[in-house]
C-alpha cells in the first residue's frame, strides 16, 4: 500500500495539522514533518503543497524546540557585519514590541495569524505605523535567517498586514534662521555644538562622540558614535559608525575652526576649575566634568535654544543635519556626490531620495537651465 505523503488533519475551526511523510527512521518507524496551520481549507491545502515541494527539494524543516526568544539570542551573535548602533536598534524593537507577544512561542508555532495578532496588539497600543513597520522589518529578517538555518520552511511575516507607513517629514532651518540662532546663543556653552551640527551635517551621535584627537587642522574625522542601549542608557562606541562610509573626514569652515579655538580655551578653564575631579576623556563637546553629553539632555537644550531665538521649537536636533544638506543642495553649484560623501550616506541615491522634494532652488535652476538650452536651440534653428 502506497504511503500518503501529505496529510491535512483538522484541529478545530480553520486549524490544521499539516504533515508530510519523509521516510522511515533506523527502526523502520514512519517519520513526518508537521506544522500547525491556521487558515481556510484552501490556504491549508496551498501550505501543504509548499511543504511537499520543500520535501522534494530536501528543504523541509522539522520543528525545533527553540523559542523565538532563545533563537533571537543566537541571531544577535550572527550580526557581526552591522554597526553596534544598528544592532542596538534591532534589540530595542524586538525587546519592546515583538518578544512580549511572540518570545515564548517555539519557532514552528509562529504562524501568519499569530504574527498578525501581535501586530494588531501593537496597533491597539497606538504605536506609530513607522514603529510597527520597523518592528516587522526586524522580525522578517530574524525569521528569514531561521529559514536558511532549516528551522522554518516559510516566513510567517510575509502574509501579514500593517498600517500604511507614513514617511516622517522633516523641517529645516534656513540659513537666515541659522544666523538668528547663532546670534541668540552667543556666549552660551552649547553654541559650538549647534555650530558644528549645522556647519557639517554630522549626525548628533557622531558630533557628541568627537574628540580633540579627531581634529586635524581644517577637518574632523568621524570615528565613533554615541548609541542608545536596550536599557535606554547611552554609551560610546569606538571605531564604529553607522556604515563604512560613515567613517569619514569632514572639512570645517573657517568660522567653525575659529569657534573651536575659543571653545577649547573655555574647556581648559573648566578643566582647571574642576581639577582632579575633571574626567580627561578628550571630548570636544563634554559635560562640565569631562564626560560625553547626554543626547536626551542635548535635545532638550536645543529646544530651549530655538525658543530663545524665537524659532519653531518643533524642529528636531536631527533636523540640523537636514538643514545643512538642504542649504548645500539648494546652492546649485554643489555636486550631489560631494554632499552624499559629506553626510556619510551609503550612496547618492539615498541622498537624492531624502532631499529631492526640499530643493526648490535646485529644481528652479534646472528649469532655468532647460529654458536656456531650448532658447539656444531655437536661436540656432532660426539662423539656418
Amino acid at each position: 500500500m502506497q504511503q500518503q505523503r501529505g496529510q491535512m488533519i483538522p484541529r478545530g475551526d480553520n486549524k490544521w495539522l499539516l504533515r508530510v511523510y519523509v521516510g522511515r527512521d533506523g527502526n523502520g518507524k514512519r517519520k513526518y514533518v508537521g506544522e500547525t496551520f491556521e487558515g481556510t481549507t484552501h490556504q491549508a491545502r496551498t501550505a501543504l503543497t509548499k511543504m511537499l515541494r520543500a520535501g522534494d527539494t530536501h528543504t523541509l524543516a522539522a520543528p525545533v524546540k527553540l523559542t523565538l526568544a532563545e533563537y533571537v539570542e543566537e541571531w544577535y551573535k550572527s550580526k557581526v557585519q552591522i554597526s553596534e548602533s544598528t544592532l542596538s536598534g534591532y534589540k530595542l524593537h524586538l525587546k519592546l514590541y515583538i518578544l512580549p507577544h511572540l518570545g515564548h512561542l517555539k519557532l514552528h508555532q509562529i504562524t501568519p495569524p499569530v504574527v498578525q495578532a501581535a501586530y494588531n496588539a501593537l496597533i491597539e497600543q497606538k504605536l506609530s505605523p513607522r514603529t510597527i513597520e520597523y518592528a516587522h522589518t526586524v522580525l522578517h529578517q530574524v525569521l528569514g535567517k531561521a529559514i536558511k538555518l532549516g528551522y522554518l520552511v516559510r516566513n510567517p511575516t510575509e502574509d501579514t498586514e500593517r498600517p500604511a507607513k507614513v514617511e516622517r517629514e522633516f523641517t529645516i532651518l534656513s540659513p537666515e534662521q541659522m544666523v538668528k540662532l547663532f546670534k541668540s546663543e552667543s556666549g552660551r556653552r552649547l553654541l559650538p555644538l549647534w555650530l558644528m551640527l549645522l556647519d557639517t551635517g554630522l549626525r548628533p551621535g557622531e558630533a557628541l562622540a568627537l574628540k580633540w584627537s579627531d581634529l586635524e587642522v581644517d577637518l574632523v574625522r568621524v570615528q565613533r558614535v554615541i548609541v542608545r542601549t536596550t536599557k535606554g542608557a547611552y554609551k560610546l562606541v569606538e571605531r564604529k559608525a553607522k556604515t563604512k562610509k560613515s567613517l569619514r573626514p569632514v572639512t570645517l569652515s573657517k568660522s567653525m575652526i575659529e569657534a573651536l579655538k575659543q571653545h577649547r580655551t573655555q574647556q581648559i578653564e573648566e578643566m582647571f576649575a574642576y581639577g582632579p575631579h575633571y574626567i580627561r576623556n578628550d571630548f570636544i563637546f563634554a559635560s562640565r566634568t569631562g564626560g560625553f553629553l547626554d543626547p536626551n539632555n542635548v535635545r532638550n537644550r536645543f529646544k530651549s535654544a530655538l525658543k530663545r531665538a524665537g524659532l519653531p521649537n518643533f524642529i528636531r536636533l536631527y533636523d540640523t543635519r537636514h538643514s545643512h544638506a538642504t542649504a548645500l543642495l539648494n546652492e546649485g553649484n554643489v555636486n550631489l556626490a560631494w554632499v552624499s560623501a559629506r553626510l556619510g550616506h551609503s550612496s547618492t541615491r539615498v541622498t537624492e531620495a531624502i532631499y529631492a522634494k526640499v530643493m526648490p532652488e535646485a529644481h528652479r535652476q534646472m528649469a532655468d537651465t532647460m529654458e536656456q538650452i531650448m532658447q539656444t536651440a531655437r536661436q540656432k534653428a532660426a539662423s539656418r
